[in-house]
């Protein structure tokens, strides 16, 4: 008489058990993973400071130099202090120079510029140039 196996269900279980155990560690673990690096890819992004800002004056802006009587495309800033002649000071650009001549808020190009025009500028003044943060239409 052959003898008949007893089948338990209780190994299958342990198995079932055992691979459910196991997917939801390799899951949690891939999402871990995936978010450590974004968060390193993202600590290594500079962080932008907003340029300082030591002066802001209303005056007119020109590229035209009196020195060489011509157009030489160096912006320069013009105005006025009480008891002092007019003003010169050397515009410099960065990428974070911002100007809004009545188009909105973008950045600053230098053929948007136009010769003469009263504005309202502030940025950073330096020993020889000014460095510009933003540049307004005056009112």
């Amino acid at each position: 008489m052959k003898r008949k196996r007893k089948k338990t269900i209780l190994p299958m279980l342990l198995v079932l058990l055992f691979s459910s155990c196991l997917v939801l560690i390799l899951f949690y673990l891939k999402e871990n993973i995936i978010a450590s690096k974004q968060s390193i890819a993202y600590s290594r992004v500079p962080k932008i400071m907003p340029m300082p800002v030591n002066f802001t004056e209303t005056g007119y802006i020109t590229d035209f130099d009196s020195k060489w009587e011509k157009k030489t495309g160096n912006w320069v800033f013009l105005y006025e202090n009480p008891g002092i002649p007019v003003i010169r000071v050397n515009l410099e650009f960065t990428n974070e120079s911002k100007c809004d001549l009545g188009e909105g808020l973008k950045l600053c190009k230098k053929t948007q510029l136009i010769e003469g025009e009263r504005i309202r500028i502030e940025g950073l003044m330096r020993v020889d140039k000014l460095i510009v943060s933003l540049i307004t239409k005056a009112r």
